[in-house]
């Protein structure tokens, strides 16, 4: 038999494991400073993206979950206060990440910042009322933080661009992983007898290992999002015209060079149509610049309505347009094109 703290233990097997969590509490809180710092940096190098900001305090919250029971230890805290220390950071955390989320794939509604709020309350209240109660303090814990961990794959996975699908799938692993571990917790918590020490259960062991994959993999990944999204972006700025989104001169060029080729191979025709605006410069000159830009993108609009998905519109330079139009085999064809651009561009 073996003592620990004046209790008894028949086998060494739950001596053992509760000697390990202590030094595993440690090592996951330092191991949570790496992700931290990394994420620090990210969110400075991507200022202008929408989400780093968000897994920034994300990630960094998770240093408050994982010193829990340090500080406890340290500065020997009633354990109430660790326990709804962890509890109420750990759920904030993923409701700063679902946040992010939103907001890196297009959803941003400043008006959830309130709902996120009132939930960190509610979050804060009910583990102090569930600190000593372990099973109340799982199921009610377990249950909201698989909700949002699920909302966040969700959020990862709907509405993905192309280019982004694969990443995106593969980041979505790690909040359905800890999903999986802490639905495992909230289902022993449920089924538990109203003796059990549910705090000292083997379960617990893998839900901290699996913290730290989950904030160790979510690190790595927000750094692969915003270097995609980063080369996405200049790739954007390489083919279009920063100010109306049209095609610029160099992209125009190369998909007019694709499309003689192609009308080599079959035989088919093209037609291309420059114009410009007559009396712009009396328009930057009179109204100011900010008129000029207004023109100039109200023309491209036209110029990208009036054409099919099969063309091309581009700005040349200036005030200085140019349409790309396939399958247009004769002049007669082309006249009537014409006569309705004018119109349409006349307005």
């Amino acid at each position: 038999n073996y003592f620990l703290d004046g209790q008894l233990f028949p086998d060494p097997g739950p001596m053992l494991s509760q000697l390990a969590r202590g030094p595993l509490a440690v090592v996951t809180m330092v191991v949570a400073i790496v992700p931290a710092a990394v994420a620090i940096s990210i969110w400075r190098i991507n200022r202008a993206q929408q989400g780093p900001l968000f897994w920034m305090l994300a990630i960094t919250l998770s240093l408050l979950t994982y010193a829990a029971v340090p500080v406890l230890q340290w500065f020997e805290l009633p354990p109430g206060v660790a326990v709804a220390m962890n509890n109420t950071s750990s759920l904030t955390g993923m409701l700063l990440l679902l946040e992010g989320n939103l907001r890196f794939t297009g959803r941003h509604d400043p008006r959830r910042l309130r709902v996120w709020g009132g939930l960190v309350l509610v979050f804060l209240v009910i583990s102090i009322i569930n600190r000593d109660d372990a099973a109340r303090r799982y199921l009610f814990h377990d249950a909201f933080a698989s909700a949002l961990l699920l909302a966040n794959a969700a959020t990862l996975l709907l509405g993905a661009p192309a280019f982004e699908r694969r990443i995106r799938a593969v980041a979505a692993v790690f909040p359905l992983m800890m999903t999986a571990v802490f639905m495992s917790r909230w289902w022993i918590a449920l089924h538990a007898d109203a003796d059990a020490d549910l705090a000292r259960h083997p379960i617990v062991m893998p839900l901290m290992l699996a913290g730290i994959v989950f904030t160790l993999g979510w690190t790595y990944f927000a750094s692969v999002f915003c270097y995609t999204r980063s080369q996405a972006e200049l790739a954007k700025l390489a083919r279009e015209d920063p100010l109306t989104g049209l095609a610029n001169r160099r992209y125009f060029d190369e998909a007019m060079q694709r499309e003689i080729a192609r009308c080599r191979r079959t035989g088919s025709g093209f037609a291309l149509v420059t114009l410009d605006l007559d009396g712009f410069k009396r328009v930057n000159d009179r109204l100011g610049h900010a008129a000029g830009d207004r023109m100039l993108l109200d023309v491209s609009e036209r110029l990208h309505a009036f054409i099919r998905r099969t063309d091309l519109a581009a700005r040349m330079g200036g005030d200085e347009f140019a349409l790309l139009l396939v399958n247009v085999d004769s002049r007669e064809i082309l006249e009537g094109i014409l006569t309705r651009l004018r119109p349409a561009l006349a307005r």
